[in-house]
C-alpha cells in the first residue's frame, strides 16, 4: 500500500505533475481522466483509489518513468496480483460497510452480509496459496491479461 500512496501522492501532490499527468491520460485515452486522493479519516476511499491506480497502471509506470522515479513494482507480476487482491478485498469490505448501515436491517440480514464476507475470505485464503485472484478484474481492465478466477468450494 505504500507504493501506491507513494506514487499517487507524487503525481497528485505538485500541480505541474498532476496536469501531465492528466495530459498523458487523455493522450491515451484512459478508462480515467485522474487519480483519486487516499484520505485516512474516510478510509472507505482506499478501494476507489485502489481501483484507479490498478486500471491506470500501466500510465502510472509511463509516468514515474519519465520523472526518472523507479516504478519498478508496477512491472512486476507477482506484486500487481497482490495489488488486484487488494482491490477486491476493499471493494468487498466497502460492500459489507454499506450492507451493514442501513437502518431498518435485520439481525439475520446482517449476520448473512457478515458470512458471505467470510467465505469470500476464505476463498482469498485459498487465491493466496495458489497464486490467483479472488475474482475478475476483466471488468476494470479490458483487452489486459488477468490471472485466473478463484474456484473455491467452501
Amino acid at each position: 500500500m505504500n507504493v501506491v500512496v507513494k506514487a499517487v501522492n507524487l503525481i497528485l501532490s505538485r500541480r505541474l505533475n498532476h496536469r501531465q499527468f492528466q495530459h498523458l491520460l487523455s493522450e491515451v485515452e484512459a478508462q480515467y481522466e485522474d487519480l483519486l486522493y487516499f484520505c485516512t479519516v474516510r478510509w472507505l476511499s482506499r478501494a476507489a483509489m485502489f481501483e484507479r491506480v490498478y486500471v491506470l497502471q500501466e500510465e502510472i509506470t509511463t509516468f514515474l518513468e519519465s520523472k526518472n522515479v523507479n516504478a519498478s513494482e508496477f512491472r512486476y507480476p507477482k506484486w500487481l496480483s497482490s495489488l488486484a487482491f487488494l482491490v477486491d478485498v476493499t471493494a468487498h469490505l466497502n460492500n459489507l460497510s454499506l450492507q451493514l448501515q442501513g437502518s431498518d436491517q435485520l439481525i439475520h440480514e446482517m449476520s448473512s452480509s457478515s458470512s458471505s464476507l467470510k467465505e469470500i475470505y476464505n476463498c482469498g485464503n485459498a487465491s493466496l496459496r495458489n497464486h490467483a485472484m479472488l475474482i475478475s478484474l476483466n471488468s476494470r481492465r479490458p483487452n489486459r491479461q488477468t490471472p485466473t478466477i478463484c474456484d473455491c468450494d467452501t
